[in-house]
């Protein structure tokens, strides 16, 4: 499940208040989830693609806000997020950037890098079940093989996307709670936030995150 919006330039589903200095997390150590009250750092590996014109689908500094408000709203709960680049240069190319299908979706997991949480930035992300409306993000598992999976956020994500969906990377479906950050219901000028029961959860989720980005792939 992921967020969606109707078409592009309509207005996006999810509102999610920019905070007031947004501070570069620094990860206190590699991902680890077997210590009460540790911080557990897990590593990004982003795929940014292109445009036609060779231009990345978005901004470095799109990233950092994207990446600066999940560290934000995980913290309390400790994890950590930190993002590397899948390979120099970006490796999608524009065809890959335009999701279209669930094919499309699928088509991703051969790029995928081991060790970490996949991050697939893209140019355009269409719902499979609405063809009119495009999704900000998914939280996408492959069909031929559920236990791999992956996020996909396109470049017209509000900035709390990406830490609704590694919400559900971490075991959370969406909550009907205004804003909650798994809400679609946010006020305008209203910070998001994990309820308690939430954080439980992806405490617990950061254990077997860890383990499996730890196994070899499947």
């Amino acid at each position: 499940m992921g967020i969606a919006s109707n078409r592009i330039g309509r207005r996006a589903a999810l509102h999610v208040s920019a905070l007031a200095a947004l501070v570069a997390f620094t990860p206190s150590r590699p991902a680890r989830a077997d210590d009460a009250g540790a911080v557990s750092t897990f590593p990004l590996c982003l795929h940014r693609a292109t445009l036609d014109d060779g231009a990345p689908v978005v901004s470095d500094d799109w990233i950092a806000a994207q990446l600066a408000l999940a560290n934000e709203l995980f913290a309390p709960f400790g994890v950590a997020f930190a993002a590397v680049n899948a390979s120099p240069p970006d490796v999608l190319a524009p065809a890959l950037g335009r999701v279209e299908t669930r094919d499309d979706r699928d088509r991703l997991a051969p790029l995928e890098q081991p060790g970490c949480i996949n991050v697939f930035l893209v140019a355009a992300l269409r719902d499979v079940d609405e063809a009119d409306r495009y999704r900000m993000g998914v939280h996408w598992r492959l069909r031929a093989n559920s236990a791999r999976r992956y996020v996909i956020v396109s470049r017209i994500a509000a900035k709390g996307v990406l830490a609704h969906e590694l919400g559900h990377y971490f075991g959370n479906g969406h909550s009907s709670v205004r804003n909650n950050v798994m809400s679609y219901l946010h006020d305008e000028g209203h910070a998001a936030t994990f309820d308690a029961a939430q954080g439980a959860r992806i405490r617990a989720e950061a254990k077997v995150v860890a383990r499996e980005l730890a196994s070899p792939r499947r």
